[in-house]
């Protein structure tokens, strides 16, 4: 599964995943908040149309990063590829909802 290294392999991918994977971080009720997608090229990618631009031109894995990410990126405290360390549910492997510790 690509989900936790943030990106979709394949335009099938995202057709399938896109929806629960681009919506699961918890700032995501913020109207502004939403995932920023970009193809290998390095072209964003807002609507279906870059997506299936992406897919006629070979430009898959798509990558994505939440906003609140994009000052440690820059700032290089975190690097693109790395490992996934946010809590999972070791039963499912879901990522851990802090609203459901209660």
């Amino acid at each position: 599964m690509a989900e936790h290294n943030q990106r979709f392999e394949t335009h099938t991918e995202w057709c399938n995943k896109a929806s629960s994977w681009l919506t699961r971080h918890e700032r995501f009720d913020e109207k502004s908040f939403r995932a920023i997608c970009f193809d290998t090229k390095g072209r964003h990618c807002p609507t279906g149309r870059e997506f299936q631009r992406a897919k006629d031109e070979g430009c898959f894995p798509i990558r994505w990063l939440w906003p609140d990410q994009i000052g440690p990126l820059y700032f290089g405290q975190i690097k693109p590829d790395a490992p996934d360390t946010r809590p999972r549910c070791p039963k499912t492997g879901e990522l851990f909802d802090a609203k459901d510790a209660d």
